[in-house]
C-alpha cells in the first residue's frame, strides 16, 4: 500500500466515524423529542389541570401522573446506560403497548380504541423497529391530546402476509398537510418509517380527521 492509499484510507474512515456520529446525534435528538419531551410535557400540562381543579378527583389524578413521572424517570435511566434503548428488551412487548393505551384512557377526553392482532409475534420483531414503533405511537397519542380536538381516536396494528400495518386515525379537526407537513413531529415520524424500510401515509384536510397508515415489511 503506497502512502497515497494509506492517506487516503484513512480519511475514508475519518469520514465514516464523523457520518457515525451525526447519525446518532439525530437518532438522539429525535429519541429527546418524541419520547422524554412529549412524556414530560404531557404530564406536566395533565398535573397543572388537575391541580386547578383543587378538589379530591384532582388529586387522585395526581398520583397517577406522579406513577407516570417514576416511570419517565426509569426511561431516562436506562437510555443513559444505554444508547441502544434497553428499555424496550421487555418480556411482553404487547404489554407494554397495553400499558401504555391504558393510561392514556385513564387521563386523556378522547376515547381510544386500541387493537393488536394476536398474529403480531413481537418477540420475532426487530427491537430498533419495536422502539420505532412505540416512539411513533407516542407522538401520535400526544399530537391527537394537544391539536386533534377529536372525542375518539383508534390505532390498530395487524400482520397482513408479510408485512406489519399500522391504522392510525381520529375524528378531529384535521389540517391542511400544505401548512403542518414540515414540522418536527410528522417529520420525525417519517424519518423512523423510512429507516425501518417502512411505507408513510397520511390522509387529512381541515374539519377532516387524519388518518394515518404505516406498513413494514417483516
Amino acid at each position: 500500500m503506497t502512502t497515497k492509499e494509506f492517506y487516503n484510507m484513512i480519511l475514508g474512515q475519518h469520514g465514516k466515524v464523523l457520518e457515525g456520529k451525526t447519525i446518532e446525534k439525530a437518532r438522539i435528538s429525535r429519541e429527546l423529542h418524541d419520547g422524554i419531551l412529549n412524556d414530560l410535557s404531557f404530564v406536566r400540562n395533565s398535573i397543572a389541570m388537575a391541580i386547578a381543579g383543587d378538589n379530591s378527583e384532582g388529586v387522585k389524578k395526581c398520583a397517577v401522573y406522579l406513577d407516570r413521572l417514576q416511570l419517565i424517570e426509569k426511561e431516562i435511566h436506562a437510555m443513559s446506560r444505554d444508547l441502544r434503548n434497553t428499555t424496550f428488551d421487555v418480556e411482553s412487548y404487547r404489554t407494554l403497548l397495553n400499558d401504555l393505551f391504558a393510561f392514556q384512557e385513564s387521563i386523556s377526553d378522547i376515547k381510544w380504541h386500541f387493537f393488536q392482532s394476536v398474529d403480531v409475534k413481537w418477540k420475532k420483531i426487530d427491537k430498533q423497529l419495536k422502539t420505532n414503533i412505540y416512539r411513533i405511537l407516542q407522538e401520535v397519542i400526544e399530537n391527537a391530546n394537544k391539536y386533534s380536538e377529536a372525542s375518539h381516536a383508534s390505532i390498530e396494528i395487524n400482520k397482513i402476509e408479510n408485512e406489519l400495518r399500522i391504522d392510525i386515525s381520529d375524528n378531529g379537526v384535521g389540517f391542511d398537510k400544505n401548512l403542518k407537513s414540515n414540522g418536527i413531529g410528522l417529520q420525525n415520524i417519517q424519518m423512523r418509517v423510512t429507516l425501518d424500510g417502512g411505507t408513510f401515509d397520511l390522509e387529512t384536510d381541515t374539519n377532516a380527521g387524519v388518518k394515518i397508515i404505516l406498513v413494514y415489511p417483516i
